[in-house]
Protein backbone atom coordinates (compact mmCIF):
# COMPACT_ATOMS: atom_id res chain seq x y z
CA UNK A 1 0.00 0.00 0.00
CA UNK A 2 2.62 2.09 1.00
CA UNK A 3 4.03 1.64 -2.18
CA UNK A 4 1.51 2.55 -4.17
CA UNK A 5 0.92 5.60 -2.30
CA UNK A 6 4.60 6.95 -3.14
CA UNK A 7 4.02 6.38 -6.77
CA UNK A 8 0.41 7.90 -6.62
CA UNK A 9 2.03 11.13 -5.22
CA UNK A 10 5.11 11.05 -7.48
CA UNK A 11 3.11 10.81 -10.29
CA UNK A 12 0.24 14.06 -9.30
CA UNK A 13 2.73 16.54 -7.76
CA UNK A 14 5.71 17.45 -10.49
CA UNK A 15 6.56 20.61 -10.40
CA UNK A 16 4.22 23.02 -12.01
CA UNK A 17 1.44 20.43 -11.99
CA UNK A 18 -1.02 22.66 -10.47
CA UNK A 19 -0.40 25.79 -12.22
CA UNK A 20 -0.97 23.64 -15.99
CA UNK A 21 -4.06 22.14 -14.60
CA UNK A 22 -5.79 25.44 -13.45
CA UNK A 23 -4.59 26.68 -17.03
CA UNK A 24 -6.61 24.04 -18.45
CA UNK A 25 -9.40 24.57 -16.33
CA UNK A 26 -9.40 28.39 -17.82
CA UNK A 27 -9.11 27.57 -21.23
CA UNK A 28 -11.85 25.10 -21.31
CA UNK A 29 -14.13 28.08 -20.48
CA UNK A 30 -17.50 27.12 -19.68
CA UNK A 31 -19.12 23.85 -20.36
CA UNK A 32 -22.22 23.97 -19.52
CA UNK A 33 -23.91 23.63 -22.54
CA UNK A 34 -21.95 20.67 -23.95
CA UNK A 35 -22.72 18.91 -20.30
CA UNK A 36 -26.40 19.45 -21.03
CA UNK A 37 -26.11 17.46 -23.94
CA UNK A 38 -24.94 14.26 -22.17
CA UNK A 39 -28.22 11.68 -22.67
CA UNK A 40 -27.22 8.54 -20.57
CA UNK A 41 -27.69 7.65 -17.45
CA UNK A 42 -25.26 9.66 -15.04
CA UNK A 43 -23.47 9.75 -11.42
CA UNK A 44 -21.89 12.84 -10.13
CA UNK A 45 -20.17 12.37 -7.29
CA UNK A 46 -18.44 15.00 -4.54
CA UNK A 47 -17.14 15.24 -1.58
CA UNK A 48 -18.43 17.93 1.09
CA UNK A 49 -15.05 19.34 1.95
CA UNK A 50 -13.48 19.44 -1.19
CA UNK A 51 -11.51 22.37 -0.95
CA UNK A 52 -10.61 22.48 -4.60
CA UNK A 53 -13.86 22.32 -6.14
CA UNK A 54 -16.59 23.33 -4.31
CA UNK A 55 -19.80 20.70 -3.93
CA UNK A 56 -21.93 23.60 -5.79
CA UNK A 57 -20.24 22.59 -8.70
CA UNK A 58 -20.82 19.11 -8.77
CA UNK A 59 -24.60 19.71 -7.91
CA UNK A 60 -24.34 22.53 -10.95
CA UNK A 61 -22.83 19.70 -12.82
CA UNK A 62 -25.73 16.77 -12.12
CA UNK A 63 -28.40 19.35 -12.24
CA UNK A 64 -27.47 20.19 -16.40
CA UNK A 65 -27.65 16.30 -17.33
CA UNK A 66 -31.46 15.64 -17.59
CA UNK A 67 -32.03 12.64 -14.76
CA UNK A 68 -28.47 12.51 -13.17
CA UNK A 69 -27.86 11.48 -10.02
CA UNK A 70 -25.86 13.30 -7.46
CA UNK A 71 -24.16 11.86 -4.34
CA UNK A 72 -22.54 14.12 -1.79
CA UNK A 73 -20.39 12.09 0.22
CA UNK A 74 -20.04 13.84 4.05
CA UNK A 75 -16.32 14.94 4.82
CA UNK A 76 -14.50 13.63 2.10
CA UNK A 77 -12.18 16.07 0.18
CA UNK A 78 -10.96 15.96 -3.45
CA UNK A 79 -9.63 11.95 -2.97
CA UNK A 80 -11.28 8.51 -3.24
CA UNK A 81 -11.01 7.36 0.21
CA UNK A 82 -10.78 3.24 0.46
CA UNK A 83 -13.48 4.01 3.09
CA UNK A 84 -15.79 5.45 1.08
CA UNK A 85 -15.61 2.92 -1.88
CA UNK A 86 -18.50 0.93 -1.09
CA UNK A 87 -21.26 3.71 -1.02
CA UNK A 88 -19.17 4.81 -4.51
CA UNK A 89 -19.30 1.29 -6.07
CA UNK A 90 -22.99 0.72 -4.89
CA UNK A 91 -24.23 3.99 -6.60
CA UNK A 92 -22.26 3.29 -10.05
CA UNK A 93 -24.22 -0.03 -9.90
CA UNK A 94 -27.43 1.38 -9.62
CA UNK A 95 -26.61 3.91 -12.57
CA UNK A 96 -25.67 1.02 -14.64
CA UNK A 97 -28.80 -1.20 -13.94
CA UNK A 98 -30.70 1.73 -14.71
CA UNK A 99 -28.88 2.37 -18.28
CA UNK A 100 -29.57 -1.75 -18.56
CA UNK A 101 -33.18 -1.62 -17.53
CA UNK A 102 -33.76 1.79 -20.10
CA UNK A 103 -32.06 -0.60 -23.12
CA UNK A 104 -34.25 -3.52 -22.11
CA UNK A 105 -37.01 -1.46 -22.96
CA UNK A 106 -35.92 0.42 -26.14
Amino acid sequence: WSEFCAANWDRSHPEGNGERQYGAIAAAGNRDAIVATISVPSLVIHGSADALIDSSGGRHTASLIEGARYLEIEGMNHDIPQPEWPQMIEAVLAVVRAGEAALSTD
